[in-house]
């Protein structure tokens, strides 16, 4: 299964730091991903690292930070296309961004 990845800006929204799973972010965090359009469906969510493309720690607040976003889910390419909002998740939504591009 092959590693997909993605370019996207990030918010992660500020009051989120002191909810359940929203303590310390690093450079690199284990979230889950979902398409917020489709999210009532209970589609387009999957599990992805994202990782901060200057290698510091992501922080809560920060707005449109540049990240990468790898997958082993297939059908990430189908929710995931430049220009597509998307929120991440922890046991509550920890933030949301857009995709800027797909990384090869």
């Amino acid at each position: 299964m092959a590693l997909l990845k993605f370019r996207a800006l990030l918010t992660l929204d500020p009051s989120s730091a002191d909810r359940p799973g929203g303590a310390s972010p690093t450079a690199t965090l284990r979230l889950g991903i979902c398409d917020p359009h489709l999210a009532e469906h209970r589609l387009g969510y999957f599990s992805a690292l994202v990782t901060s493309f200057d290698g510091e720690p992501l922080q809560f607040g920060e707005r449109h930070r540049i990240i990468t976003l790898a997958t082993a889910n297939p059908d990430a390419v189908r929710y995931l296309t430049p220009g597509e909002p998307f929120e991440v998740w922890r046991g509550h939504c920890l933030g949301h961004g857009t995709i800027t591009r797909r990384v090869f």
